[in-house]
């Protein structure tokens, strides 16, 4: 390994590999064989189960179970419905991440707010902060900025 290259790191908390205590032994949260493992490869969803909670939908929903687009315009504005629709495919896309033992299991909701509490995950950030910029009402987990 060249001295230039970064050290790989936990997707949710960032620590370097060298810091990270293996899989396997007491304590191990996985049923699996990665004894001597420190990160493991897992999916994770995009956007938080609440990032669309702004927009209530109660009254907003056809009997086929679809939401009524010119109602929901209608309540909270054209811009607020594309910012809807793209929050709810980030809540359903799932990127890479690369896990320690002490990070794989949690929840989606809770390595998102991890990752925006003051660690930079490059997928969800540079994602979020392209919406953004084209959708103003996409803000960070918990209602920071993008910055």
């Amino acid at each position: 390994m060249s001295g230039n290259q970064t050290e790989l790191k936990c997707s949710v908390c960032q620590r370097p590999v060298s810091e990270l205590k293996p899989y396997g032994g007491p304590g191990d949260p996985l049923n699996a064989n990665l004894t001597g493992q420190k990160l493991v490869q897992t999916r994770r969803y995009m956007a938080p189960t609440y990032a669309t909670d702004q927009w209530p939908l109660t009254g907003l929903i056809k009997r086929d179970g679809m939401i009524d687009e010119a109602a929901f315009i209608a309540k909270y504005g054209e811009k607020a419905m594309e910012t809807f629709w793209v929050l709810t495919q980030l809540q359903t896309t799932t990127s890479r991440s690369t896990e320690c033992r002490d990070c794989i299991l949690l929840d989606d909701d809770e390595c998102l707010k991890i990752q925006e509490a003051g660690y930079e995950r490059f997928q969800i950030r540079s994602i979020m902060k392209e919406l953004a910029a084209h959708y103003p009402a996409v803000k960070l987990l918990g209602g920071g900025s993008i910055k």
